[in-house]
């Protein structure tokens, strides 16, 4: 088989996890556990402070770029935030896309109670 796609499709693999908790808990628990999954998903847990503890390395290291470029008097070039070697050049477009698909539906409450290979099975 020749099945030819396009090479951005691959930026879709890390909603993986996400879409198959969302299409197993709506198989296993219907309508009622989707809603309660969304709730989930979108009650605001944290205060607002651990927030910027937690964006707090993205913030120094953007501080700590600008301050080297001014030391050696050129501008940060932050169109090459996004660039790899083997990846088309998105620059800073790239940014919020893996700061929001990173690790999504990798945090399994179950892991917590029982050892994978027993989570596996279920």
């Amino acid at each position: 088989m020749n099945l030819s796609l396009p090479f951005a499709l691959h930026y879709l693999a890390g909603y993986g996890p996400l879409v198959a908790t969302l299409l197993l808990t709506a198989r296993n628990g219907g309508w009622p556990a989707s809603q309660a999954l969304f709730g989930k998903m979108v009650r605001w847990r944290v205060q607002a402070g651990w927030w910027l503890v937690a964006f707090s390395p993205l913030l120094f290291y953007g501080l700590l770029t600008v301050v080297i470029a001014w030391w050696q008097g050129q501008p940060p070039s932050f169109g090459e935030l996004g660039e790899l070697n083997f990846l088309p050049d998105l620059g800073l477009a790239a940014l919020p896309f893996w700061v929001l698909t990173f690790g999504i539906g990798e945090e399994d409450r179950l892991a917590r109670v029982r050892p994978a290979a027993a989570a596996a099975k279920a």
